[in-house]
């Protein structure tokens, strides 16, 4: 009795250890890429979960038909395969790759052999196949946006923490953030409250553009934000470089022209710097004549 009480502790010892390990899991957000490793695996076990049923199938199947062939005709010579369980515990080590046995021992039973070569072509080659396959599917799928969803899972993982963080501790970290005061986009441009910064080197981030939307008017809280005119068709192009130089060009051009000037500007656009050049200098030369 004493024997079977430490078998059935050290039982439930393992299974208190297993459980341990896996709450250790959740460490894992202090590291994207363990974090999102992770999620990778998580997500796989579908697919895993997927094949053992297959298998599962598969080893009843073979397991149960082996096992009435080897009662009837192996005989003594049947070995691992005279009865169910033993016939599906060495069909799942040929699997596996662990099967200790000699395929000669069975060369005297075609049916016997003929059977498990079947096994074995359709869990070996299709199952574990299809497997591979859809293991790098899912894997391609999920790696797009495996970053993203690695940094939800540390979000929610922050969110039920929350609930053991006394209130006083949490207003204090909330206090050294200073998020009341007010960060600076530029220095001596003040920008808004309730932001972190953090300083970047100047060219690692270039903008061609100003991002900040800045507009005229009182600060009050109360009146309404201006609505963003958004610029549609030939607004949007004459935001175009180019188009604004042959625009200029052509304006040049017509006022020579009103003075008597026939000049006529050649080429494309990538001539444009030369042609302004040429007017303006012609249109020198007339003024001092």
């Amino acid at each position: 009795a004493t024997a079977e009480i430490f078998y059935w502790y050290s039982v439930c010892g393992m299974i208190a250890m297993i459980v341990h390990w896996l709450l250790l899991i959740d460490m894992t957000i202090f590291s994207t890429q363990l974090s999102a490793f992770l999620l990778v695996v998580g997500h796989v076990l579908g697919e895993v979960k997927q094949f053992l049923t297959a298998l599962t199938f598969l080893l009843l199947l073979f397991g149960s038909t082996i096992s009435i062939l080897c009662d009837r005709q192996c005989g003594d010579d049947g070995g691992d395969f005279n009865d169910m369980w033993n016939a599906i515990i060495s069909l799942f080590s040929i699997t596996v790759g662990l099967y200790q046995g000699d395929f000669r021992e069975i060369q005297g039973d075609p049916m016997l052999l003929t059977m498990i070569y079947l096994f074995l072509l359709v869990s070996v080659v299709l199952l574990l196949n299809l497997l591979i396959a859809q293991l790098n599917q899912t894997y391609e799928y999920i790696n797009k946006d495996v970053l993203g969803f690695a940094r939800l899972n540390r979000a929610s993982l922050v969110v039920d923490a929350m609930a053991s963080c006394p209130k006083a501790k949490w207003k204090s970290f909330i206090t050294d953030l200073r998020l009341d005061e007010k960060r600076e986009f530029d220095e001596g441009d003040l920008g808004l409250a309730g932001c972190i910064q953090s300083h970047e080197p100047s060219g690692l981030h270039r903008e061609n553009e100003e991002p900040i939307k800045r507009y005229g008017g009182t600060t009050a809280s109360e009146a309404p934000w201006p609505e963003e005119k958004q610029k549609r068709g030939h607004d949007a192009a004459e935001d175009n470089p180019e188009v604004r130089l042959a625009h200029i060009e052509y304006l040049l051009e017509k006022a020579l022209r009103r003075k008597g000037m026939d000049i006529g500007i050649g080429g494309h656009h990538s001539g444009s710097g030369h042609s302004s050049i040429s007017i303006l200098s012609s249109g020198a030369s007339a003024s001092s004549a």
